[in-house]
């Protein structure tokens, strides 16, 4: 249905902001409580004529740090993540989340003075390192080297600004005796630092996590690293990302890889590891399974792996394994590469689920096992379970590779995500992977689909979402940097609307404007399940920013609108914030762009808000509104009393 044109300007006034456009009404600000003071205890409304909008305040609310949204233009957000992370245990977003692999306790190898252990189960493992006053104060703090262990109850952490690509790490200390005690902030310890404090750690033999990530480990580095899986008979996760390591040092690695049975995650990303060192990992990989084994993640995006690689990781599935996620973005495996390595996947797909379906119990390592208790008997049900996280962006597939991945579709009862970012994909392309859906769409538990850097137009983008309106699981819909324009933003308004699953949509940098703007915020504002929204990168003119306004100002479920590169002008930055003020039952948190303090400001609210970050304003819209329902209920209730 297209929108009603907007009302003459001599029916408006921009001035109390009661402008109609497209069937939407901007709020009326005077509304809005005019005033509130701030106090460390309490948060009091007053009325406009009562109070001194711009007088100063006091309030003990901390500043919330904004997010990273650092992400290279040619990787997905999610990829991104394990590259901060190291595991895709993690969510996607643009913040950090806990694994449940990881056990209570950890050890922190923090560049301290005096640190020492006694707890049984921890070595002392800052003992002989000493950092001067000196290199404090000149070099900047960064992240923490985390190593994890299931002995201890006691941690030391150090931490601080990491680089874009990784998160910063969450000051605290576990288990510690002075609960209050803050951690403490260290210059980024060197190479050898790092592997000297890592060989002490090795003593306690009980570590079930090592991050060495970004620490600028070389091939010969990885003797020591090996020496820590063989130590280390519990280590279940590996982080070894954006290092030298090498095709050398892989090698080496590998060795140590294929005797140890308990590894889940593995992370060597970004190592400038070729095909031969993809070859060593993939018969350790091999040869770990046969000796029952559980690596579940592999993560080998940003390095040098070509076609060759790409077949020597098929062999891995030809073999029957437990591999459920696997990340290559940024591989030039090729067209021929994909079809190998996604013929042996289906192939091991297909071979799972006559499995499952004939009632097998296999002791392969790819096991799902669940359990009813029915009277006095426990049945126990185990199911082979296929790869559920695919990425394969930027990995030059080509029409032939997407065909492949397109027949895994066809086949596979496991696949949760699937990101094809940066594969030069056009509508061709796209409406093979759309005809792959339909047809799976029953078995499919496709909840991310990640298409961002392609060709896609209007007509791509009408196939697909004719295709997504079958999946129940939808959760999250990447389509940025794409050309779908107006009319394909038009179409994703309809599923926005029909897929009630849906959480999280990117439509960034696709030239959206006009009647698609329009369309898809008004679907939004009636939306109940989308949590995040990204429209950067589209032009947003004063007509649209009221179309924006109009979303913000009814939605209820937002938590995060990215606005970012969208040029908007200053009367639309305000309408969008008068939006955002005048929703009483607003669940947003984050929003880019532009900052709305001054904005909010200028609409009548406390002047100490045009100092403010976005975030910190947008707790005290929620705050404001909140206190004013609580003295509504009060009042109420009291006039119930006494009528």
């Amino acid at each position: 249905m297209l929108l009603a044109s907007p009302a003459s300007s001599n029916q408006t006034s921009q001035r109390n902001h009661s402008h109609r456009h497209a069937d939407m009404e901007i709020p009326d600000t005077r509304k809005i409580p005019q005033h509130m003071e701030i106090s460390n205890n309490n948060i009091n409304t007053r009325s406009s004529s009562g109070a001194n909008a711009n007088a100063e305040q006091n309030t003990n609310y901390s500043r919330c740090s904004e997010p990273q949204d650092s992400l290279h233009s040619r990787m997905t957000p999610l990829e991104e993540s394990h590259s901060a992370n190291g595991n895709m245990n993690n969510t996607p977003t643009s913040c950090g989340m806990t694994s449940a692999l990881e056990p209570a306790a950890a050890v922190v190898l923090a560049n301290s003075d005096n640190c020492n252990h006694n707890t049984a189960g921890y070595c002392d493992v800052d003992r002989h390192i000493k950092a001067s006053a000196d290199e404090a104060n000149s070099s900047p703090p960064t992240s923490s080297i985390v190593t994890e262990s299931h002995a201890g109850n006691s941690s030391v952490c150090s931490s601080g600004v990491s680089s874009p690509m990784q998160p910063s790490h969450i000051n605290q200390n576990i288990g510690s005796d002075n609960p209050n005690q803050s951690s403490l902030e260290f210059p980024r310890p060197n190479r050898e630092s790092v592997l000297r404090r890592l060989s002490e750690a090795l003593m306690s033999k009980s570590l079930t996590k090592i991050n060495l990530s970004q620490r600028n480990l070389q091939p010969s580095d990885a003797r020591l690293v090996k020496l820590a899986l063989l130590q280390n008979s519990s280590l279940s996760v590996l982080k070894l990302g954006y290092n030298n390591l090498c095709d050398e040092g892989v090698v080496k690695l590998a060795s140590g890889i294929s005797s140890h049975s308990k590894l889940i995650s593995l992370d060597v990303g970004f190592n400038s590891v070729g095909n031969l060192g993809c070859a060593a990992l993939s018969k350790a990989i091999s040869s770990t399974v046969r000796n029952g084994g559980a690596l579940h993640t592999l993560y080998l995006a940003g390095n040098n792996i070509t076609e060759e690689g790409a077949f020597n990781l098929a062999q891995v599935f030809k073999e029957g394994n437990g591999l459920r996620r696997l990340h290559l973005t940024e591989n030039s495996i090729g067209p021929g590469g994909t079809k190998v390595l996604m013929d042996a996947i289906a192939e091991n797909e297909v071979r799972s689920n006559e499995a499952n379906e004939a009632g097998l119990i296999s002791a392969s390592t790819g096991l799902t096992s669940t359990q009813s208790i029915s009277g006095d008997s426990i049945h126990i049900t185990t199911r082979l379970a296929g790869v559920e996280e695919l990425f394969l962006g930027g990995t030059g597939m080509g029409h032939a590779g997407c065909a492949a991945v397109a027949n895994l579709l066809r086949k596979t009862k496991s696949l949760r995500v699937l990101s094809l970012a940066n594969c030069c994909l056009d509508d061709e392309d796209a409406a093979v992977l759309a005809a792959a859906i339909t047809e799976n769409c029953k078995e499919l538990p496709l909840r991310r689909l990640q298409l961002s850097f392609n060709n896609l137009t209007s007509k791509g983008i009408e196939n697909l979402m004719n295709a997504a309106w079958g999946l129940t699981s939808l959760h999250e819909l990447q389509l940025d940097h794409n050309r779908m324009e107006s009319r394909g933003a038009q179409l994703v308004s309809a599923v926005l609307k029909g897929v009630k699953t849906l959480k999280r949509l990117d439509v960034g940098f696709n030239s959206i404007s006009g009647t698609g703007m329009k369309l898809l915020m008004k679907t939004v504002a009636e939306s109940a399940s989308i949590e995040s929204l990204s429209i950067s990168g589209n032009h947003i003119d004063v007509m649209s920013a009221k179309a924006v306004s109009y979303a913000l100002a009814h939605n209820k479920s937002l938590k995060s609108v990215f606005l970012d590169h969208c040029k908007i002008p200053s009367q639309g930055q305000r309408d969008i914030t008068a939006g955002i003020v005048s929703n009483s039952k607003t669940s947003l948190e984050i929003l880019t762009g532009f900052n709305i303090g001054g904005n909010a400001v200028s609409l009548g609210l406390p002047g100490t808000l045009g100092k403010w970050p976005n975030e910190q304003v947008l707790k005290f819209v929620l705050l404001m509104w909140n206190q004013m329902r609580r003295e509504q209920k009060k009042n109420s209730h009291e006039n119930q009393l006494d009528p």
